[in-house]
C-alpha cells in the first residue's frame, strides 16, 4: 500500500514537472522575436497580440510585431521604410527603386529585394507574416492572400492631406510602431507649415493657373489628389476649373483653351516603355489647338516629377513644394517675391 502511494506521487510530481515545461515552452514560442514571452501590441505592451482596423473597416490581427512584412505599393513601401527600418521587410514592391515613381533608391531596394509581380505564389515565397496591401489591390488577390492564414492590411489612397497622415498612422499601428508614425505626421506638419508660410506670400491675384496633363490627356479631377496638391501650392487647377469633376472624365482640347492656363505639367515617367516624354511634350507645344494658351505662347511646358504627381506617402509635402517651386520658381529664389 506505502509502496503504492510513494509510484502516485512520482507519477504526480513528474505530470507537474512535465505541465510546467510545456507552459515554458509554448510561452516561449508564442513571444516576440526577442524570445521576452507573451506578445507585444501596438503600443508597445505584452498581450495576446494585437488588431487593427485598416481603411476598409476590416479587423486585422497580428501575433506580435512583423518581422517579415511584404509590401504591394510604393506609397506603403515608402511610409514602411520610415517606420521599420530595413530589417523588418520582406520584401518591397515591384516598383521600389524606379526614381521615376517611387522614393526608395535603387540601394535600398537592392538591399531589401522586392517583388517582380503580384502573384500570389511571388508573395508567399517571401514567407509574409503580414502584407501591406491597398484599396487598389485586386480583392481576389487579397482573398487568397488570406485564405493563406497571412494577415493583409488593405491602406487608403488618400485624397486630401489629412487622409495621406491617416494613411500613415494606420500602417505605422499595423506595424506595431504607433510613436514612429506620430513622428512622421509631425515632420509632415512642420514641412507642410514651413512651406505654407512661404507661399502666404503670394497675393492671390498672382496665382497661376495650370492643367496637368497624362499622357491621354489633361488630368486632376475635382477633389483628387492632385487638385489638392494644387491648392496647397496656391496654384488653381485648370482641370477643375475646365469642368473635370470625377474620376475617369475627360476633359476636351476646347475646355483646356478655354480655361487659357499660365502653365502646362506634364508628365515624365515613361511607365510602361511605350512613351516618350520629350515627344509628347513636343506634341503638345505644336498642337494647333493650344497655339493661342498662354502656357504655350510663354513656352511654361513643365515636368514636375511622377513621384510627385503621384504621390502616395509621407512625401506629400515636398510633393506639394516640387508643384510650387516649378509653377513660382522665383518664390524659392534669395530674394523672393518682389
Amino acid at each position: 500500500m506505502t509502496e503504492n502511494r510513494q509510484r502516485i506521487r512520482i507519477v504526480v510530481r513528474l505530470f507537474l514537472a512535465f505541465a510546467a515545461l510545456s507552459g515554458f515552452l509554448l510561452a516561449s514560442a508564442c513571444g516576440t522575436k526577442g524570445g521576452s514571452g507573451g506578445e507585444e501590441t501596438a503600443g508597445g505592451g505584452k498581450t495576446g497580440g494585437y488588431t487593427v482596423t485598416d481603411v476598409r473597416g476590416r479587423t486585422v490581427h497580428l501575433a506580435g510585431k512583423p518581422q517579415r512584412i511584404v509590401s504591394l505599393t510604393y506609397g506603403t513601401d515608402e511610409i514602411l521604410l520610415a517606420v521599420t527600418g530595413e530589417q523588418r521587410i520582406a520584401a518591397f514592391s515591384r516598383w521600389a527603386g524606379e526614381p521615376g515613381i517611387t522614393f526608395i533608391t535603387k540601394e535600398e531596394a537592392d538591399r531589401v529585394g522586392k517583388l517582380h509581380s503580384l502573384a500570389s505564389e511571388e508573395i508567399l515565397r517571401h514567407r509574409p507574416d503580414l502584407i501591406v496591401a491597398s484599396v487598389a489591390t485586386a480583392p481576389e488577390l487579397v482573398k487568397t492572400l488570406e485564405q493563406m492564414n497571412v494577415p493583409v492590411y488593405l491602406a487608403g489612397s488618400p485624397d486630401t492631406y489629412d487622409e495621406m497622415k491617416a494613411k500613415v498612422t494606420g500602417v505605422a499601428d499595423a506595424v506595431g510602431e504607433p510613436e514612429r508614425g506620430r513622428a512622421v505626421t509631425d515632420r509632415m506638419d512642420r514641412d507642410m507649415a514651413a512651406l505654407e508660410q512661404r507661399l502666404s506670400r503670394l497675393p492671390k491675384e498672382r496665382e497661376r493657373t495650370a492643367v496637368a496633363f497624362n499622357f491621354v490627356g489633361a488630368m486632376g479631377y475635382r477633389d483628387g489628389l492632385i487638385d489638392h496638391m494644387l491648392r496647397l501650392a496656391h496654384i488653381r487647377n485648370g482641370a477643375a476649373l475646365g469642368g473635370l469633376n470625377a474620376r475617369g472624365q475627360t476633359l476636351s482640347k476646347e475646355q483646356v483653351v478655354a480655361v487659357n492656363p499660365d502653365v502646362f505639367l506634364l508628365p515624365t515617367w515613361n511607365y510602361d516603355k511605350k512613351q516618350d516624354v520629350e515627344a509628347y511634350a513636343a506634341q503638345i507645344a505644336s498642337d494647333p489647338a493650344y497655339r493661342t494658351v498662354k502656357a504655350v505662347q510663354s513656352h511654361r511646358l513643365l515636368f514636375v516629377s511622377d513621384r510627385y504627381r503621384y504621390v502616395a506617402s509621407q512625401y506629400l509635402p515636398e510633393a506639394v513644394e516640387a508643384f510650387a517651386r516649378a509653377v513660382y520658381p522665383e518664390l524659392f529664389t534669395q530674394e523672393g517675391l518682389q
